[in-house]
This record gives structure tokens, sequence and C-alpha cells, in this order.
């Protein structure tokens, strides 16, 4: 990404902060010493509402050296992903003297995300080498999981045992989340059985997955529709994965 000042995602949106939504954030990174720009942390932690569908995130710096500094390029790769860069004194410039002062934010749309994710921002100054930039900053963002699987996959070895394999869906939320549908794809219906029971509607579901064969490798998945409002909580998948095993390294 060129240096600008408004951010534009592919579908040509400019991001914008939900009201509400400019997080609590955790500083835990000490402050960074030494030659260039020093950030008041590289890491941000943020932890979301389950219907935010943006946040943003913001990293303060200052020249504290005795030389100029001009950010040459800075990039968020990632489409979810976008950054801007804003001067307090208003300048519209991107070479810092010693003394001045500048914001990079990061604004990160969800879309369908859950639990804890990464998101980058690199950073390039004027003393860094082509393609090799000296600051790296990071947003660490839960989104909370609302109903999750306890296992994420069910594993049967090539020619093993046709036994039954068990897990639970469960919903953390004070609002019940209720499976109103099921079902298998990518052809998992020739391979498994399985049975689900309600344990507690809208809390707790049992699932038990039997396979018919493991003669050959197969992979599928077995998917559960619910009726929350939200998008991001309207399905739950499990793997199911026949595979030859592995051999121990001696």
């Amino acid at each position: 990404m060129l240096l600008g000042f408004l951010v534009i995602n592919c579908a040509g949106v400019i991001f914008t902060h939900a009201q509400g939504e400019t997080a609590p954030v955790a500083e835990v990174e000490a402050a960074a010493e030494g030659q260039g720009l020093t950030f008041e942390t590289k890491l941000r932690e943020v932890t979301t509402k389950p219907e935010t569908k943006v946040v943003k995130v913001e990293y303060a710096f200052t020249n504290n050296t005795a030389n100029d500094i001009t950010i040459v390029e800075y990039d968020a790769p990632c489409t979810c992903f976008s950054a801007r860069l804003r001067r307090p004194d208003g300048k519209q410039e991107f070479t810092f003297k010693p003394g001045e002062k500048g914001v990079l934010i990061g604004a990160l749309e969800f879309e369908n995300f859950k639990g804890t994710i990464d998101k980058k921002i690199w950073v390039r100054t004027s003393d860094d080498a082509k393609d090799k930039p000296s600051i790296i900053l990071t947003a660490r963002v839960t989104i909370p999981t609302l109903i999750s699987p306890d296992k994420a996959a069910l594993e049967w070895d090539v020619g093993g045992a046709l036994e039954a394999q068990v897990f639970h869906i469960k919903v953390d939320h004070t609002e019940p989340i209720k499976i109103v549908k099921h079902s298998m794809g990518f052809g998992a219906e020739e391979h498994f059985d399985f049975k689900m029971e309600t344990i507690r509607e809208g809390a707790d579901y049992r699932v038990t997955v039997t396979p018919k064969k493991t003669d050959t490798p197969m992979l599928g998945a077995l998917r559960f529709y619910t009726d929350s409002p939200m998008q991001r909580y309207k399905m739950v998948q499990v793997f199911l994965n026949v595979s030859k095993k592995k051999e121990k390294k001696p």
C-alpha cells in the first residue's frame, strides 16, 4: 500500500470505527527503545463484543532521535485489515523531525472470524533497506466464541477399527443458541454415520460419529446450523479425517 491518509478496501468502502468500539486496549509490550521511532507499544490486545464487525487499534509513536525520520511506506498485508497514518500537528508530511509525533491506525473488518487472531502492520522508514521493514505492529483481537465444538476434528487410521467417537457442541452465551439443521459435506455421508443428542436445548449437544469404512483416506465435514441472528455464529463445523497412520521417527 502506498502512503496515504484515507484507506479504502477492495470493495471501495472507507473503513470507519463503529461507535463505542475504541475497544479496551491492553498495552502488553514495553516501549521500544534505541534508534528510530519509539512506539508506546507494538502490540495491541482487544476483546470485542460478539456483534462487532469493525475494530480500530492505534499505535502512537515519537521520533526520539536527533535526526529526521521518514516513513517510506506502510502496509497491512491482509484484505480484512487496513492502515492509515495521522499526525497530531495536522501536517501532511511523512517526515518526522526530532520530537514530532504520529499515530498509525489499523482497522480490522471481522467478516466471520471467531476466537483470537493476529494481524500485522509493516512499517519501513528511510533508515531501512528496501523490502526490509524494521517495524512490525500487531493487533491481537479476540472475538467471543459463543458456540463451538470441544473437538475441531475427529481422526481414524486407514484400515483401523470402526470405532465411534464423541464430541460436544456447547454454548457460552447468556441466551440459548439452538442447532436447527445439520448436514455432511465433501462426500462424508458415504463414509460416516452420526447421531446428535440434545443434552440441554440451546446449550449442550452430544454428537457420536461412527465410520462405515476406513479402507481409504478421506476428509469430510460435519456441519451444524444454528438460529443465531449473528452471521459468524450461524454454523459450526467439525472435520472427519481418515488418514494413514504416521510412523514414529526412531
